[in-house]
Formats: C-alpha cells, sequence, structure tokens
C-alpha cells in the first residue's frame, strides 16, 4: 500500500518535469534567453539605465535649451565656476558654460562614437572571422596572419600614433577605433564558424547547391549571433574608457566639442575651484562603462545553453 502511494505522489511531479522540459523545448533558443534576461533584474535595470541616459542625451539637450535659455558655447567668465543653482543645475565650468548641457552634448558625442564605432568593429571582426573559418587553408593563414600581426602592436601605442597624427573629431575617431577593434572579435568568430560548418545543416545545404555566401550568412551567421550580441555590449564600454584615456593624453576629440572625457581631463585642473566638474563627466563614465558590463555579463548567461534557464 505504501509503494502505491508513493506511486501516485511522485507522478504530478514527474509530469511536472516533463511538462517543463517540453515547454522549454518548443520556446525555442532566443525565447527562452529572453525569458532568462528579463528574470535577471540587474541586468534589465542596466539595460533600462543605458536606454534613458541614451534617450536623455541625444533627445534632451534641446529641451534643456529652451527650459533653461543656456548654450553649450556661450561663455560668460564672471559665471566661472558657479555651484548647482536653479539657474545652473550642474553649476558652470571655467568659462562660465552651463555644465548640464555641456553633459548632455558631450554624452551624445561618447555614446556615439561607442555605439557607432563598436558595431563597425564587430562587423568587420564577423565578415573576416566568416571567410577565415569558412574557407581555411591559405584565406585562414592569411587572415590569422593579418590578425597576429595587429595584436602584436600595443593598441594603444597604435591609437597614439594615429591620433597625434590625424587630430581626429568624432568621426575621423569612429573610423580609427572601429578599424583598429575587429580583432578580438574575428578570433572568437572564426574559433565558432569552424566548429559550425561541419554539422549536418551546413553539410546538407553545400550537398543541395547552396552557394557559398547563402551558407555562410544565411545558415552559419545565425548560431555566431549570439557571440556577437555579447561583444557589442562589452566592447561599447570599452571603447568609453578608450575615448576616455585618448581624452586624457590630449589626443582624443578636441574641444569645444564636448565629450565626457576631455570633460573630465580639463576638470582636474580645476578641482579644488569647481570639484562638480570632475564629478558629474565621471559618474557618467562610471555608469555607462559599468551598464554596458553588466549587460553584457547577463546576455552571457542567457545565450549559454549551458545555463539553467527560467
Amino acid at each position: 500500500m505504501a509503494t502505491v502511494n508513493e506511486t501516485v505522489t511522485r507522478r504530478p511531479i514527474d509530469l511536472g518535469a516533463e511538462q517543463a522540459e517540453h515547454q522549454y523545448k518548443i520556446r525555442g533558443f532566443w525565447h527562452n534567453a529572453a525569458r532568462h534576461v528579463w528574470h535577471d533584474r540587474l541586468t534589465v535595470a542596466a539595460m533600462v539605465v543605458l536606454l534613458v541616459l541614451t534617450a536623455v542625451c541625444f533627445l534632451g539637450p534641446p529641451i534643456v535649451e529652451s527650459a533653461l535659455g543656456v548654450d553649450p558655447r556661450t561663455t560668460n567668465i564672471l559665471d566661472r565656476f558657479l555651484p548647482p543653482s536653479e539657474e545652473h543645475l550642474l553649476g558652470t565650468d571655467q568659462l562660465g558654460r552651463d555644465q548640464l548641457i555641456r553633459l548632455l552634448y558631450g554624452g551624445r558625442v561618447s555614446l556615439g562614437i561607442a555605439y557607432t564605432a563598436s558595431i563597425m568593429a564587430i562587423s568587420i571582426g564577423v565578415v573576416v572571422g566568416i571567410v577565415a573559418g569558412y574557407y581555411g587553408g591559405i584565406v585562414d593563414d592569411l587572415i590569422i596572419w593579418l590578425i597576429s600581426t595587429l595584436a602584436s602592436i600595443p593598441a594603444l601605442f597604435l591609437l597614439l600614433i594615429i591620433s597625434s597624427v590625424f587630430s581626429p573629431g568624432p568621426e575621423a575617431l569612429v573610423l580609427i577605433l572601429g578599424f583598429l577593434g575587429w580583432l578580438g572579435a574575428a578570433r572568437l568568430v572564426r574559433g565558432e564558424v569552424m566548429a559550425a560548418k561541419e554539422r549536418d545543416y551546413v553539410i546538407a545545404a553545400r550537398a543541395v547547391g547552396a552557394k557559398t555566401w547563402h551558407v555562410m550568412f544565411r545558415h552559419i551567421f545565425p548560431n555566431v549571433l549570439s557571440i556577437v550580441v555579447i561583444l557589442l555590449a562589452i566592447d561599447a564600454g570599452i571603447l568609453i574608457l578608450t575615448e576616455s584615456g585618448l581624452s586624457f593624453l590630449g589626443l582624443g576629440v578636441q574641444p569645444p566639442t564636448p565629450t565626457w572625457g576631455n570633460m573630465l581631463t580639463d576638470s582636474q585642473t580645476y578641482f579644488t575651484k569647481g570639484p562638480h566638474l570632475v564629478i558629474w563627466p565621471g559618474l557618467m563614465i562610471t555608469i555607462t562603462v559599468l551598464c554596458f558590463y553588466l549587460v553584457g555579463d547577463g546576455l552571457r548567461d542567457a545565450l549559454d545553453p549551458r545555463s539553467e534557464r527560467k
């Protein structure tokens, strides 16, 4: 009698487990990844913060200019180093310019560089990695030689040389960072493609006469998309730090065009007179980079097929 009861009490649990496993399979990989992210509160919070910062920096300057009557280029020596007030919510800088409006315009430039350069670098890395991994042979050898040669030169050294020669504005800096930042993505994608091209669905596509580019970008690329998404989030954070580092060395975007990096660099000289000039750009850089890293970490967990999904 006890055995019958044990069987009766265990059966609903077994059915529930089987049903949950069945639901997990039919939902699909990307649906399960989205559910995983949705239940990760820290990743969702980081995404929300990034969306709010991006929206405020790209859409907010005209609203702030009209509401407060400030201009990022207007200087007033008599209003230097003013503390936060009703007229200047975040105070003024060493030239009497409103700190809030310059912070918003600086965020527009810094985030624009981060987003655009990371997309450009990842795009180059994905194409190069897929070509190298799929063709193999001499094509792979030449690409790996190029990657190894460029990787052997310190990235900061290359950035310093190029930046000192060209004195880049935002557009030129995007091109420089994009063309120098694809090496890691190419290596990772190449490794994934070399494994994916031997799978049955790729062999079947080639057997029925599918064109090479169709196989690479229709059948193989979707299987490396998870790596691309993770790299995109992490690289955006790295590029904000890179822009700030170049500005600190005087080789980033040059004033009067504001970026968070050059605002922080300029303010260090006046720390005793206007500490608020250091706090806000530094806080924006810290929060943004932290959120990018949290998003990248959360996406890595969600897109890992070995992780437990809800």
